[in-house]
């Protein structure tokens, strides 16, 4: 999707949205009914999520401290490159949220 191929290309450059070199993982997009606002769903790569010397609170830990930087900066970024791709379509405003 437009959404992963633009996190893949700013995770190469700036590695905020990345956990230990891997980039955060988008899992699914809900788009509202009046295409003003999306929910991108994501979760912490499969080197982490796999990673059985991790405790479940390291990884939620982990998971809360990237929201934090998705909130803070990473989100802002990414729907600007998004925007920019799209930029002959309406692009909605972006929300990032950790998957259930």
């Amino acid at each position: 999707t437009v959404a992963t191929d633009c996190l893949d290309q700013m995770s190469m450059k700036d590695p905020s949205l990345c956990v230990h070199g891997d980039p955060i993982l988008l899992l699914g997009v809900e788009v509202k009914p009046s295409l003003r606002m999306a929910y991108l769903y994501w979760a912490l790569p499969y080197s982490v999520l796999l990673n059985d010397s991790l405790t479940k609170n390291q990884k939620h830990y982990l998971q809360f401290k990237m929201q934090q930087i998705i909130d803070e900066k990473g989100g802002v970024m990414l729907q600007r490159r998004i925007t920019a791709v799209l930029s002959s379509y309406f692009s909605p405003r972006l929300k990032l949220k950790a998957a259930p």
